[in-house]
């Protein structure tokens, strides 16, 4: 797994470029072009 900071995140990606990725992803599920399957909830007791 990588973790990142935001300052990598900030380097690696240009806000407006991340901005239009997310609309046209937003686009594309509302449109029903693309399935994005359900978000899954484990709940686990501890001790």
């Amino acid at each position: 797994m990588l973790f990142l900071r935001a300052s990598d995140v900030e380097k690696a990606l240009r806000p407006e470029i991340a901005v239009q990725a997310v609309r046209e992803a937003f686009i594309e599920l509302s449109s029903g072009r693309i399935n994005q399957p359900k978000r899954t909830v484990m709940m686990i007791k501890g001790d």
